[in-house]
């Protein structure tokens, strides 16, 4: 129910189809049902809820709703007088109103014209059409698929790649095979004719087009289902990509673009022919192309001899909101989740990306089943160290994510050292990590709520939908959980329990051991070089004469001597002389002796180029009135701040709080309470969990 993108599946089956000679037509009946809530952003949240909950009370009028928007898809698609229906099952959250449409398809006899595709079908039923379909202990192991066919929902299915199946499936009328993969990647180009891009709510006000330029990933994550879902990894060369874009852009005049592919750089050589294809183009077109996708960080410190080209082609390519699944602030974790990557290569890439102007969003989680009490500390301090580069804009928006679960399909899910629940996902343990339990996870994921909340990170996505997501899970199945952790958990000593959250909380905060300041001056000089000094407080960090041009200078002192509130850093010019500014016969300035400030970075917060702050917060010691960015008399140029700096910058910078893009898909997927009020729900349902 997202009202923000167009799902791509029914426009690339539809070219599909097309080019093979048959006709097509797509609906998007999301649209359809945000009409029928009165366009009442409200109503129609709830009603989302409603499709992927299991308990949600409804009103009569939203009875309503859900029963004219289930009449009018029938309707619509009976009308169209189609040799088949075809739906895509896109997740588990879609089985619910699934089983609802196949259930009335089924009465007024139409179920062989039906088919269905999409990853859906292949996962077991979720807690939303869990009431609907009462399973027998035999099916409860079964996936969605071969419940809907056991009982008679369902007849055609395609599994896996639908590009060929479907193709074959309108030659033959059946489909002969279980599972389908793509041997190569499909050239057809996405038909998109069918929609009116002015009826979505576009989350930068400008409509964006997905497009597929690999499928698979070059990765194998544990917790992540993509190779046996994808298979090999495919892809198109990365000149063919940038030239559908081009088309699509052409043809529909649409400029924004979101790869589907699992990884957009899972291949250097073709990422980087991407870039530079759609790099050389926006130079010379007139309406350039921005595009956003999946990308892994590597650590290309040792490896690129052309790194400042690498990330300037990335920024001329029209990359913006890329997403990078930071996943875990271990390392440890990382190396057991074989993710390939590394905190490190991910903070490299982010200097990158600030330095070029590069934005992204972050994927995070944790409870992993490697992730110990150190490992979730390490998770905290790298949130922490968000804050500048969300302050910075580099970082646009963050994910905290759910807590870990086991999904079928996914390496973890055959890891011989974890037991887990036949169906629940949320119901397991590590042989190797006892202490890891829900009770222990779920703390944990209300704590990284908590510390994004004490920080204004600001930029946090759907964060009261995952906190919601773990109360019902816990309510849900409250009697399952406790049998099976007291089945499987008998050392209680080992547990990572966390007794005063907020304590924990503070203590992140104030985790660094060293205030690190990083400083660029440019001096320019008149009658000699400008004396300067450089102070914190009473400690002298550094004073004597600049050379003309750029001086770089690096501190780190000890939090031992940094106090609580009041502390002063302060950059003076000492020598300023009377005779030390000439002009010319116009009064032009001709020579002078002062300091401007290029950089000036405080914990990697980058204070100059956040303009509102540093005017707001800076100012000159002889007048007290707010500073400008240089010093051109015998003064100093100070901040006041207190410990610790992060959050103390965070709390009074402005920039990036809030986005257009957080606050339309909060709007659009609103949770039954705020994340404040989660704060006083949550521990009391995580008392319910018995270890």
């Amino acid at each position: 129910m997202d009202l923000s993108r167009i799902y791509s599946a029914p426009p690339i089956l539809k070219g599909v189809v097309q080019s093979s000679g048959y006709q097509s037509r797509c609906f998007d009946f999301n649209l359809t049902f945000f009409e029928f809530c009165n366009k009442e952003i409200d109503v129609f949240a709830k009603l989302e809820n409603y499709f992927i909950l299991s308990e949600i009370e409804l009103s009569n009028e939203e009875n309503s709703i859900i029963d004219r928007i289930l009449d009018h898809i029938v309707k619509t698609v009976i009308d169209a007088n189609s040799r088949y229906i075809g739906f895509s099952v896109f997740s588990s959250y879609t089985q619910k109103i699934t089983v609802q449409l196949l259930t009335r398809f089924k009465k007024i006899g139409l179920t062989d014209r039906i088919v269905l595709g999409g990853r859906g079908l292949s996962t077991y039923v979720e807690r939303g059409a869990l009431q609907l379909l009462n399973l027998s202990s035999n099916e409860s192991e079964l996936e969605f698929f071969k419940i809907l066919k056991e009982r008679g929902l369902a007849k055609h299915m395609i599994i896996g790649d639908g590009e060929d199946a479907i193709v074959e499936f309108l030659n033959k009328g059946e489909i002969e095979q279980n599972q389908f993969e793509l041997k190569t990647m499909s050239k057809h180009w996405p038909d998109y004719t069918d929609y009116n891009f002015n009826d979505y709510i576009w989350v930068h006000d400008e409509p964006a087009l997905d497009i597929t330029g690999s499928s698979g990933c070059v990765r194998n994550c544990d917790f992540c289902d993509v190779r046996k879902q994808f298979g090999k990894y495919k892809f198109l060369p990365g000149r063919e990509l940038a030239e559908q874009m081009i088309h699509l852009q052409q043809v529909y005049n649409i400029n924004a673009f979101v790869l589907t592919d699992s990884l957009s750089n899972g291949g250097l050589k073709t990422f980087k022919e991407f870039v530079q294809y759609l790099a050389d183009y926006n130079q010379s077109s007139p309406t350039p192309i921005s595009w956003s996708g999946q990308y892994i960080c590597r650590d290309l410190t040792n490896s690129r001899s052309d790194i400042e080209e690498y990330y300037q082609l990335i920024k001329l390519s029209g990359a913006k909101g890329i997403t990078i699944g930071a996943e875990s602030g271990s390392n440890d974790v990382l190396t057991a989740i074989d993710k390939k990557s590394s905190v490190e290569a991910l903070f490299f890439e982010l200097d990158y990306f600030r330095k070029y102007g590069i934005t992204c969003s972050l994927l995070t989680f944790c409870g992993h089943w490697s992730e110990k009490h150190e490992d979730f500390v390490a998770h905290c301090k790298m949130l922490i160290d968000f804050i500048p580069y969300v302050r910075a804009g580099t970082v646009s928006n963050v994910s905290l994510g759910s807590t870990f679960k086991m999904s079928s399909g996914t390496p973890e899910f055959e890891n011989i050292n974890i037991k887990k629940h036949s169906t629940n996902p949320d119901a397991w343990i590590s042989r190797n990590n006892r202490g890891n339990t829900l009770k222990v996870r779920s703390q944990r994921r209300l704590i990284i709520s908590k510390l994004a909340h004490a920080i204004e990170m600001g930029v946090v996505t759907q964060d009261s939908q995952f906190l919601q997501a773990q109360v019902e899970s816990i309510n849900h199945s409250l009697e399952d959980f406790n049998q099976f952790f007291s089945t499987y958990t008998t050392d209680t000593s080992q547990f990572d329990v966390i007794q005063e959250s907020d304590d924990f909380v503070e203590n992140m905060i104030n985790y660094k051991k060293t205030l690190d300041i990083k400083l660029t001056i440019q001096g320019s000089a008149c009658k000699g070089n400008p004396n300067i000094s450089i102070h914190l407080n009473d400690i002298c960090l550094w004073h004597g004469d600049a050379d003309p041009g750029l001086s770089n200078f690096s501190f780190a002192i000890d939090q031992s001597q940094i106090k609580s509130t009041g502390n002063i850093f302060r950059i003076a010019l000492t020598n300023k002389g009377n005779r030390d500014t000439v002009v010319d016969s116009t009064g032009s300035i001709i020579a002078d002796k002062n300091i401007i400030i290029k950089e000036l970075f405080i914990d990697n917060c980058d204070l100059v180029n956040d303009f509102d702050f540093f005017y707001s917060n800076f100012y000159y010691a002889d007048d007290l009135k707010s500073a400008g960015i240089g010093i051109w008399r015998n003064t100093s140029l100070n901040l006041n701040f207190d410990k610790p700096f992060v959050k103390w910058y965070s709390l009074r910078s402005n920039k990036n709080k809030s986005n257009s893009l957080i606050e339309k898909s909060q709007m659009q997927t609103q949770a039954l309470h705020s994340v404040e009020e989660y704060f006083k729900i949550m521990p009391e349902v995580i008392k319910k969990l018995v270890i």
